[in-house]
């Protein structure tokens, strides 16, 4: 198969990626790896209308990390692009934590044993080498697990980071990593400790449902110029002729864009909070781009396939990344909450979590709070 390794592989990344926070996936560490194995991944769903899935074990010449690709990958190995020895660089992926075997281990009296595996996602990669001889002898990474001893429970976890380390998980499209970890958070703890009231604003992580969703007003018409490479999506205005105008670029153009600006509002054990969806964000929740969706309203004008749509994001529980800052309201201030990012619930990521969680609360004592379990 194939020849020599024209690119080098990240050596070590096997390893890394075990062990990996959200900040090194925010510095750009885009890993080089060999694909050592991949086929279709049989999951017992017999709707033949299914996308097919596909498993993949990645090497970094020495050890293999084993893996999923997104479905938006597909046409990627339908195409033989990306095949048995192929060099891609990760350029954007999922870290999860699933249970060996599936299953908890044991659960005597009050000692609880878990033992979890990473494994990733990967959501964007680019192919260096299509073909290229398998480099090393691959063996399966073995972490060094960690105990962490409680009261009189004892928790055996991987080193691993729960929730996707390079970015959130948007149903096929991409999206940014934000700039740095946010601290979990309850809907009640936003008003109780005053989040986005000092001068800078607070980022946070909450898990919660969409109760409400204000489809009057969901997007706006936006300037798709590029300025630095990147999109300015400033507001524009018609011109009356059919075309339209930037006040940023002072420019006219005969098609805009549109950009999600979606109030919502959110839900979780503690109570609702009203926030703003940022377009990253709306593209998760709808599964559609702003402008596609604007196209189903006015342009096809089919209202019962919208209404499905919207339908379809309320009550969904999901891990929203938001923004809380204070703006200016009747005299005094409020917080402003925006959805920057929104992505899955994984059942064995938030197992893990939240078993970190309580770790903490039965190692500080009476002083905690249960409210943060959520």
């Amino acid at each position: 198969m194939g020849g020599g390794l024209e690119a080098d592989l990240s050596h070590g990344a096997v390893a890394a990626l075990s062990r990996l926070t959200a900040s090194a996936a925010v510095a750009g560490w885009r890993p080089v790896l060999q694909v050592a194995d991949l086929r279709h991944l049989v999951d017992g769903c017999l709707d033949p209308a299914a996308e097919i899935r596909y498993s993949v074990k990645l090497s970094d010449g020495a050890h293999l990390q084993p893996g999923r690709l997104a479905v938006s990958l597909n046409h990627l190995v339908r195409d033989g692009a990306l095949r048995r020895g192929s060099v891609v660089r990760v350029l954007d992926f999922v870290c999860d934590c699933v249970e060996n075997q599936g299953r908890l281990r044991s659960f005597l009296g009050t000692s609880l044993v878990v033992e979890l595996t990473a494994t990733i996602i990967v959501m964007q990669l680019q192919i260096l080498q299509e073909e290229c001889t398998l480099i090393g002898s691959l063996k399966p990474y073995e972490p060094v697990r960690k105990s962490v001893r409680f009261a009189t429970t004892s928790t055996f976890i991987p080193n691993c980071e729960p929730y996707p380390c390079g970015g959130s998980y948007p149903a096929g499209h991409g999206i940014a990593p934000l700039a740095e970890p946010a601290v979990w958070k309850t809907i009640a703890q936003i008003k109780n400790e005053n989040l986005g009231c000092s001068d800078e604003a607070d980022f946070i992580t909450v898990k919660a449902i969409i109760s409400f969703i204000s489809t009057k007003s969901f997007c706006y018409a936006s300037c798709p110029l590029l300025i630095n490479g990147t999109q300015c999506n400033m507001k524009v205005t018609g011109n009356g002729d059919g075309t339209w105008y930037c006040k940023r670029c002072d420019q006219s153009f005969e098609n805009c864009d549109s950009v999600y600006s979606v109030h919502i509002q959110i839900q979780d054990h503690t109570g609702t909070a009203f926030a703003i969806v940022s377009q990253e964000a709306g593209n998760y929740i709808f599964g559609y781009t702003a402008k596609d969706l604007y196209a189903v309203k006015y342009e096809a004008q089919d209202h019962a396939q919208f209404a499905d749509i919207v339908q379809g994001a309320l009550r969904k529980e999901s891990i929203f990344k938001m923004k809380v800052e204070a703006k200016p309201f009747s005299g005094g201030y409020r917080a402003k909450c925006t959805v920057l990012a929104a992505e899955n619930v994984y059942p064995s990521a938030e197992c893990h979590r939240l078993l970190g969680a309580i770790g903490e609360f039965l190692q500080e004592g009476s002083g905690s709070s249960l409210e943060s379990f959520h």
